[in-house]
């Protein structure tokens, strides 16, 4: 699933911001490689806030870009008070009944839930996470049918509006979006 198109929607109404991909291994493998994306993460977090220090950051997440993000949430290394609003699709951690579950499912759990995988957001963060299952993703619901977890298009715009309801009393805080990517 591509942010492209919602990070330069939101951007037009909250301008100031830049987008950046973290980079990670999209294989089939999930022990080892949402571990490198965090750490590639979070890297490039600190060094966006040595060099900018009112930036502030929303974190998006697909499926185990959704991981990616939790672990980088659940890193000790995160600079505190940095991460205004985070945006989970098809969670391999989804577990039902959590404040910050959004979308249809209500029941069910991610296939990273009952094993060593399993990482789950500090509780600080829950107010700012957004996290959309559809009922029936093999994925984040444990559903039998992969159908479920490649449709969260119509599910952008609510998560747009809630970004930006995060993002701009961050802004009117003082807090600065930054526009300079000091990573290239």
């Amino acid at each position: 699933m591509a942010y492209t198109s919602m990070a330069k929607d939101i951007i037009s109404v909250v301008p100031g911001g830049v987008l950046h991909d973290i980079v990670y291994s999209s294989s089939a493998e999930y022990m080892r490689t949402p571990k490198e994306g965090a750490q590639s993460g979070l890297k490039y977090l600190k060094e966006q806030v040595k060099n900018c220090p009112k930036m502030v950051f929303v974190l998006m997440g697909y499926s185990k870009g959704a991981m990616v993000v939790t672990q980088i949430l659940a890193s000790k290394e995160l600079p505190a008070g940095k991460v205004v609003a985070v945006v989970l699709f098809g969670n391999p951690y989804y577990q039902a009944g959590l404040p910050q579950n959004k979308c249809s499912a209500k029941t069910g759990k991610g296939i990273a839930t009952n094993n060593a995988m399993m990482v789950a957001a500090p509780q600080v963060y829950v107010p700012l996470i957004w996290d959309c299952c559809n009922t029936g993703d093999m994925i984040c619901f444990g559903g039998t049918n992969m159908g479920p977890h490649l449709q969260y298009g119509s599910k952008k715009d609510d998560a747009k509006t809630f970004i930006i309801s995060k993002l701009k009393p961050a802004l009117a805080k003082g807090k600065s979006g930054g526009r300079k990517d000091t990573s290239k």
